[in-house]
């Protein structure tokens, strides 16, 4: 989460996956990526409709390491923003999509 109500002000702006880049970059390590799930829909019911995961598996098999990236997208969830496309309460705790699938 790069920005969200309690994260703060970052110094510096950066994913998950960039940082992982960098450190690979200055090690020699090859970093496979793959989506493996859309979260950037704006209705929650609509997420991971189209099938990334053959793609995301294909990936993790072919890597020693695989770092899955799980959860919700802050504009699906969160208690600021618009209130069209912002729901912030939930009826389940679990993964949303085909996130629990991948």
């Amino acid at each position: 989460m790069l920005l969200g109500n309690y994260s703060g002000t970052p110094s510096r702006y950066t994913t998950l996956l960039r940082g992982m880049q960098e450190e690979a970059d200055k090690r020699g390590i090859e970093i496979l990526y793959a989506e493996g799930c859309d979260l950037y829909k704006k209705e929650y019911r609509n997420l991971c409709e189209t099938d990334l995961i053959p793609e995301a598996v294909l990936a993790a098999r072919k890597s020693d390491i695989a770092v899955l990236c799980l959860g919700l997208s802050p504009v699906l969830k969160g208690e600021e923003g618009e209130e069209d496309a912002v729901q912030c309460d939930r009826d389940n705790l679990g993964l949303p999509g085909r996130q629990a699938e991948l």
